[in-house]
């Protein structure tokens, strides 16, 4: 932890333009030389995007390395100075997310791994709403370390992910806003499959439940990385929460949730994490998994 506390210190001081340059090399690395999951990207774009030529795609998929890179930069920088990247970040319509927190009713703060999403877990804390986020541990540990210690310095709770549900509740019930990632294959049986990209994706259906079971509203935020360092955190909207829990019901929000989702990464493709292997589980069938709807694991940052 030392080392990576000398190394957020020292990118810190960098110029910015001379430490998203690193970064920027540390994700061609990454793309070009490990090749990591590369093929995976390339296959996941091609079926998403049919209308776009082998270039297009490979332009993309090298610009989402690149965009990883930076990602790293910003991480160790907001650890060592949160204020320097809050003093280039912007949000559109925040007053949507106001709104929705006044209602006293707790909020679920919908995203995605787009932009720069270590920025979302500040958003909360900056403008002064209480806000916990539900994380997946990740290895080494001493990674996973460095990223609680971040967002817990910038003033986010955590609530470890695995059979969380009724904890999620009670930060809801708390007032609180709830970060929830949907962007992440599941399993058997805690997922249910909506269209994502025009294929069967396993999803998880913790927001909706949630959202119900809270009465709360859900506001969707995506991080965008923009020219010359800065960034904008975009509020889409706010929603209801669904009438009830039939299983219908909430297959249908969260198809709605999750065609949210698709609509921002469809505007910046080259900004959402392709290497990811979101159509991993695969349908069996029509009436394939409704189960799992108590726990909303996997809707992690």
């Amino acid at each position: 932890m030392r080392v990576v506390r000398g190394l957020s210190w020292a990118l810190a001081k960098l110029p910015p333009g001379l430490a998203y340059a690193i970064g920027r090399r540390l994700g061609w690395i990454y793309g070009h030389i490990m090749r990591y999951h590369r093929s995976d990207a390339i296959d996941a774009l091609t079926r998403a995007f049919p209308e776009k030529s082998a270039s297009e795609i490979t332009g993309i998929v090298n610009r989402m390395y690149l965009n990883l890179g930076m990602n790293i930069i910003d991480s160790f920088r907001m650890a060592a100075d949160d204020k320097s990247v809050h003093a280039v970040t912007e949000v559109a319509n925040l007053e949507l997310l106001q709104a929705a927190y006044a209602e006293g009713r707790g909020v679920v703060f919908l995203t995605a791994h787009t932009g720069s999403w270590e920025i979302l877990p500040t958003v909360g804390p900056l403008f002064g709403f209480d806000t916990d986020i539900v994380v997946k541990k990740i290895r080494p540990d001493a990674l996973n370390d460095y990223l609680v210690e971040i967002r817990r310095k910038n003033g986010c709770e955590m609530i470890p992910a695995k059979k969380s549900f009724m904890q999620c509740l009670r930060s809801l019930k708390k007032k609180r806003v709830l970060g929830f990632m949907l962007d992440q294959n599941m399993t058997r049986p805690n997922g249910i499959f909506v269209n994502f990209f025009g294929r069967p994706a396993c999803t998880t259906p913790g927001a909706a439940l949630l959202a119900f079971a809270a009465k709360c509203p859900v506001v969707p935020v995506f991080a965008e990385r923009l020219p010359g360092g800065r960034h904008r955190l975009n509020v889409i909207g706010r929603l209801d929460p669904p009438v009830d829990r039939e299983p219908e019901t909430i297959a249908a929000y969260t198809q709605m949730l999750s065609d949210t989702v698709e609509a921002h990464i469809r505007r910046v493709p080259d900004q959402w994490i392709w290497i990811h292997r979101r159509w991993r589980t695969v349908q069996l069938d029509e009436t394939a998994d409704e189960a799992g709807q108590g726990d909303p694991e996997n809707g992690t940052v």
